[in-house]
């Protein structure tokens, strides 16, 4: 990904799973990006101007400490942020989860007080409850992957084959894409990710793919379509 910052600055983020991740030094890296579907990145990568090493990170795993499951009191204790649930940061939803618990943390300290021995277990339960829904995008798009590790909650088995045909077909309608955006960027809630529209364009996507298998055409393309092919509904 090749996300533009202030200051004619660009930060490239490379990402992969089960063991199969980008190298660390600058030369290696460079070189991996050459490999990628689209050839944009590694060529506006060419003529930049690096202004720091390649960082690595390899905490990938998903971790829920589920604080509101505790029967012994916690009087005057909070964890929120990534100190009671970390996602796999590729998904860039932990900040946005840290922001959010700490309006519920308002909520509950306006409501109860800070010296409420109710504030603690409220605020749990209240964090979990909104935690629940990115917890299951993230951990349903890792376990998309052979070698993720971990229980797969019953529910996520009967979700995910609609989310990987989702994120199959999203090159080829801008539309599910662009919701994919907004679900994967906390914008909206999962649930718009079922909508009678977005399914019935799920449908539609991949009964083509599936014409175009037979006719012998190629599914992948090097870029993805522009949105003028379809236009995104406001």
């Amino acid at each position: 990904m090749l996300f533009p910052l202030e200051g004619d600055r660009f930060i490239v983020t490379f990402a992969g799973w089960s063991g199969k991740y980008p190298a660390s030094d600058e030369d290696g890296f460079t070189r991996q990006l050459v490999h990628l579907r689209s050839p944009v990145v590694a060529e506006e990568v060419a003529l930049a101007e690096p202004i720091s090493k390649v960082y690595s990170y390899r905490q990938m795993a998903n971790r829920w400490r589920h604080y509101e499951k505790w029967s012994a009191r916690l009087d005057g204790f909070v964890a929120l942020g990534d100190a009671a649930c970390a996602f796999n940061p590729v998904y860039g939803q932990g900040m946005t989860s840290g922001a959010i618990s700490a309006l519920i943390l308002r909520d509950c300290v306006r409501e109860y007080g800070t010296n409420s021995d109710e504030l603690p277990r409220r605020f749990f339960e209240r964090q979990a409850r909104f935690q629940s829904e990115p917890w299951a995008m993230a951990t349903g798009a890792d376990f998309r992957f052979a070698g993720t590790e971990g229980r797969r909650p019953l529910a996520a088995r009967m979700i995910d084959p609609i989310l990987g045909k989702m994120f199959d077909v999203q090159t080829d309608d801008p539309m599910i894409s662009h919701r994919l955006g907004e679900v994967i960027n906390m914008m909206k809630p999962p649930s718009s990710l079922f909508e009678r529209e977005i399914l019935a364009r799920i449908a539609r996507a991949w009964v083509r793919r599936l014409a175009r298998r037979k006719a012998g055409s190629s599914l992948m393309t090097a870029m993805p379509p522009p949105l003028s092919v379809e236009p995104v509904a406001a």
